[in-house]
């Protein structure tokens, strides 16, 4: 079973992570961000924090819709995939499913199919 660890609160949005049994794998990654990449990781965190106070960008290479419901948020080379909680009206909660260094794109059909299945377990 899937749980939201919320992670930022703003005017537009609220975002929070998918997380299952005390793991959250977007906590993980910008975690481990924080030490490797110092670079990549403020840029993830001020582009999180510019989605929740006024929206995703309109720039197709930082936030691009992918499908079935599903976006990436993008930085270099890391994808963060994401979307919105159906039915809320007023407070907007964007969902954060999972992270990957980019790489082939058998391998980003995968993956969007892993954030498309944990859309459907966390909605259904």
């Amino acid at each position: 079973m899937w749980n939201i660890q919320f992670i930022i609160k703003g005017h537009y949005c609220e975002i929070g992570a998918m997380e299952k049994r005390s793991r959250c794998e977007v906590t993980d990654l910008l975690n481990k961000l924080e030490k490797t990449d110092e670079a990549v990781y403020n840029s993830i965190l001020t582009l999180l924090e510019r989605i929740a106070q006024i929206g995703p960008p309109c720039n197709r290479t930082q936030f691009r819709y992918l499908g079935n419901k599903i976006s990436e948020i993008k930085v270099k080379n890391l994808r963060i995939f994401c979307f919105y909680q159906p039915s809320l009206k007023v407070n907007r909660l964007l969902i954060l499913s999972h992270g990957w260094a980019k790489g082939t794109k058998k391998e980003q059909n995968r993956q969007i199919k892993i954030a498309e299945k944990r859309y459907t377990e966390l909605f259904s």
